[in-house]
């Protein structure tokens, strides 16, 4: 899963009222509601207050910025580049939108395009997260096959952020596809020293210790998924699986 990020864009006002004062305002307002509105996948009042931003300040970035993811997810991509682009345009290049216009390129197999998106997020000085504009870049490489490009982002990533998440979930995940699952192991058991297992992560663990032969250790993760995830899609296919060979 691509990394998404929705963020509210602070704006300094004139302490003075005027009509266009007060219409830029609104526009930051009905931006910050129509942001939270999509993040919650409330569709059409996202639509409506992201609208109504736009309609109220052609301008303001934030509505600009999530009026493009908006567009993507409903898979208008002409008009979701369009407002990317804008957006980027008015924020000169803005860290985090530019993060995710790589994760829309990806999305739209431009992985060239994306990773160039990618780096100009991470390399500006004043992005405060920048592993997650590399973790994005290795997993649209890994996405795109491309191994020795996706561990050496996500690598970058894991030396500013030991701790981040789905960088290790990724590197497990590519080692793992590798069929070099000592490594896959060590990644993942990193992973869940710090987070909690969930069924994408336990059914990878599967797939690591039957890589491993260890069949053991690979009935107990088989176990501890369908006991504590019965209705998720990996213990779903685990049984399809089972009823097919039957």
């Amino acid at each position: 899963m691509l990394l998404l990020i929705l963020f509210l864009q602070a704006c300094a006002a004139p302490s003075i009222r005027t009509p266009l004062v007060s219409s830029q305002k609104a526009a930051k307002f009905n931006a910050q509601l129509g942001a939270s509105y999509l993040h919650r996948g409330n569709l059409n009042q996202a639509k409506y207050k992201l609208e109504k931003a736009l309609e109220q300040d052609a301008n303001n970035i934030t509505a600009n910025s999530t009026y493009a993811l908006f567009q993507a997810r409903l898979g208008k991509i002409k008009e979701a580049d369009r407002y990317f682009r804008k957006a980027l345009r008015l924020s000169k290049n803005d860290a985090e939108i530019l993060n995710n216009y790589g994760t829309f390129l990806c999305q739209q197999k431009q992985p060239r395009e994306a990773e160039k998106r990618f780096l100009e997020a991470a390399k500006d000085l004043l992005y405060q997260t920048p592993e997650y504009a590399y973790t994005n870049a290795g997993i649209c490489a890994l996405d795109h096959r491309q191994f020795l490009q996706a561990a050496k982002y996500l690598k970058k990533a894991l030396s500013l952020n030991p701790r981040f998440g789905s960088a290790l979930r990724t590197m497990a995940n590519l080692y793992q596809q590798k069929r070099r699952y000592r490594l896959a192991l060590v990644y993942l058991q990193r992973y869940h020293k710090y987070y909690t297992e969930s069924p994408a992560t336990l059914w990878m663990s599967i797939k690591i210790y039957r890589g491993l032969k260890n069949a053991q250790q690979a009935n107990a993760f088989t176990a501890k998924l369908r006991r504590q995830f019965p209705d998720s899609a990996e213990t779903e296919s685990i049984i399809n699986k089972r009823s097919i060979l039957r």
